[in-house]
């Protein structure tokens, strides 16, 4: 925490700092230490804390008292019954992350210059591309899965 953002620090260099206003959930990864104030201060915000594996599946979330999301659900359940719908949001969710995956892999990389991190970085990149092949969700699921494999390894 730096006065009321969220920071990310490696050893005690910042890597990234962050509003709550900005973000609508934090994804906690193996290997992370969160400090109490930061929990609080996510909690007050009401930003969930998601605790994510090595692989980059969810564990668990840590949030406030869930809002009536009856309508949200409602328009989940259309979207999965609308096989094209599906098929273009699989995709643009997947794109998105992988995007996102990318580029925080390059920026933390680029004071380390590590040839692994770039690496991961551009085979993600590589991977990007194959998501206008997939013609079904479980494709789109597999090749978001083969990035998440790069960028949690």
């Amino acid at each position: 925490m730096r006065n009321e953002a969220f920071v990310v620090r490696e050893a005690e260099e910042e890597i990234f700092a962050v509003q709550p206003g900005r973000v609508d959930r934090i994804d906690i990864g193996p290997r992370v230490e969160v400090s109490m104030r930061a929990i609080r201060h996510a909690l007050n915000e009401a930003v969930p804390l998601t605790f994510c594996d090595g692989h980059g599946a969810t564990q668990g979330t840590l949030a406030v008292e869930p809002a009536d999301r009856a309508a949200v659900h409602l328009a989940q359940a259309a979207c999965v019954l609308d096989e094209a719908r599906r098929l273009d949001l699989a995709r643009r969710f997947a794109d998105g992350r992988m995007r996102n995956q990318r580029a925080l892999l390059r920026r933390l990389n680029r004071r380390r210059k590590r040839p692994e991190v770039a690496q991961a970085a551009q085979k993600i990149g590589r991977l990007t591309r194959l998501l206008a092949r997939q013609t079904e969700p479980a494709g789109v699921m597999g090749v978001e899965g083969r990035a998440a494999a790069l960028y949690w390894p």
